[in-house]
């Protein structure tokens, strides 16, 4: 039997959020997911191999392109599964965590899973694992039974495809117990997780390259001091050589950004080779290197039998979608973004300069206890026009994050932050109802702009309270 009592259940938000996007789960799978303890970390592969072999084994069902990375991850899983879906093809994908409901956890054709198709895949997962008798280290962590519940439902829904992106690191990330790799890809490496990855670019991108399989082709992001950089590039080629893997480096040079208007919410680039022109509904200075990365990977795919043509291509861009990472609302005046590390902060400051060129802003900030402040301090500190700050973290999650008390003190050592109203409320709800009072203040005679950053769980409860139009994007 699962040690339900030794587990630590999900938060308020996260369970009582499940009705809002897919539609509440039966009490009995809820409570199960609920005895999986979400913040257990312990990497390995034992367990997941254990729990795919009871399940005889659904990733071999189908090819997979896996994809890891620092940052980019998501982006570049989005906008493969848009591409071949609309190539033809019946696409499963993964990604975490959720913003809203569990079930986003695990897609098809780009869409999260139904309630009924999750809470059928659980029931089954679960009730094969009551028939173990395995210790509460043998038991999958909350991650790996998600994996599970992804890769059983591609099996049972005959997926073409699986796009899986990496949870934490690779090497031992519970996805890397995949043994039909199809490509490898790694996006970007920065410094992150170092208590588990390591504190040198060197070391997080060995853990990054645990992906790569023998013979296997491997896509890197564009070697660029702000998302590849020498050191790690350096020892991802190496272990990609002692794998015989064949190496496509994407380029960002080849595409030449084209003039947009920003409440359009999408960007165009100009393919420089074929001369196509190609709309990305993904705002985003970093987007260009992760497009680039999607059109190498295609390229690498045609060799290996699918067949994505510039037409299906161009129409996949321009149906992406993937919230809260630099997503704008131009009706509400609102920037949300969930950025949360030293390359994803830095990435933000280039994207609003490119973007909302001269704009005031108020911030609602939040950050996880484990991230460096001093990245997030710089990004605020050195935007031309701060107006206002407001602070927030996730109550049921008060433990993991920084309070809004600890973080207006931190920004109130700052002599740029003297003058600047700095507010602190220990809801995301009631810190976006004082952002919302700003904007409604400033924003009709001044432009002013609001930006949400720190934190892709805190973004995600944000946009329980902002309701895109098709014009938003």
């Amino acid at each position: 039997m699962p040690p339900h009592s030794q587990h630590t259940a999900l938060s308020t938000h996260q369970t009582s959020g499940l009705a809002t996007l897919g539609g509440t789960l039966p009490e009995d799978v809820a409570t199960f997911i609920d005895g999986l303890d979400m913040g257990r970390q312990d990497l390995g592969l034992t367990r997941m191999q254990q729990l795919l072999s009871l399940l005889k084994h659904p990733e071999r069902a189908y090819p997979v392109i896996h994809v890891g990375g620092s940052n980019g991850k998501g982006s570049v899983v989005a906008m493969l599964v848009a591409v071949l879906k609309a190539a033809g093809y019946r696409v499963g994908s993964t990604i975490s965590p959720h913003l809203q409901h569990v079930t986003e956890r695990v897609q098809l054709q780009g869409q999260p899973i139904s309630t009924e198709l999750f809470s059928s895949v659980v029931r089954d997962i679960r009730n094969q694992l009551l028939t173990t008798d395995w210790s509460l280290e043998q038991w999958p962590t909350y991650f790996e039974f998600m994996v599970a519940v992804a890769l059983e439902t591609f099996r049972r829904e005959a997926i073409d495809i699986a796009v899986v992106e990496v949870g934490l690191g690779g090497r031992l990330d519970a996805t890397n117990a995949m043994e039909k790799t199809l490509l490898s890809i790694v996006t970007s490496i920065s410094l992150e997780h170092t208590e588990w990855l390591g504190n040198t670019l060197a070391a997080i991108a060995y853990e990054k390259a645990g992906i790569f399989r023998e013979n296997t082709p491997v896509v890197l992001g564009p070697q660029d001091p702000n998302n590849l950089p020498a050191e790690a590039a350096e020892v991802l080629y190496q272990q990609a050589s002692l794998k015989q893997c064949p190496i496509f480096q994407a380029n960002s040079n080849w595409l030449q950004p084209e003039p947009n208007t920003l409440q359009a919410c999408y960007q165009s680039f100009r393919h420089v080779e074929t001369s196509q022109t190609l709309s990305l509904s993904l705002l985003g200075e970093y987007q260009q290197h992760n497009l680039a990365t999607v059109l190498a990977s295609l390229s690498v795919l045609q060799q290996q039998g699918f067949s994505t043509s510039w037409p299906s291509i161009a129409a996949g861009l321009k149906q992406v979608h993937w919230p809260a990472r630099f997503q704008y609302f131009p009706n509400k005046q609102l920037l949300i973004d969930g950025s949360h590390n030293a390359q994803g902060f830095e990435s933000l400051q280039r994207s609003l300069a490119k973007h909302f060129p001269g704009r005031p802003a108020y911030w609602l900030l939040s950050l996880r206890q484990n991230r460096p402040l001093t990245p997030l301090l710089r990004l605020v500190e050195e935007y031309p026009d701060t107006r206002g700050i407001v602070f927030t973290a996730l109550p049921e999650k008060s433990t993991v994050y920084h309070s809004p008390q600890q973080l207006r003190e931190a920004f109130r050592k700052q002599s740029v932050f003297e003058h600047i109203p700095l507010w602190a409320s220990q809801h995301p709800h009631t810190a976006k109802w004082m952002l919302d009072k700003w904007l409604s203040g400033s924003s009709h005679s001044e432009n002013c702009l609001g930006i949400a950053t720190g934190s892709l769980y805190v973004a995600g409860t944000l946009l329980d309270s902002v309701t895109p139009t098709l014009e938003e994007g």
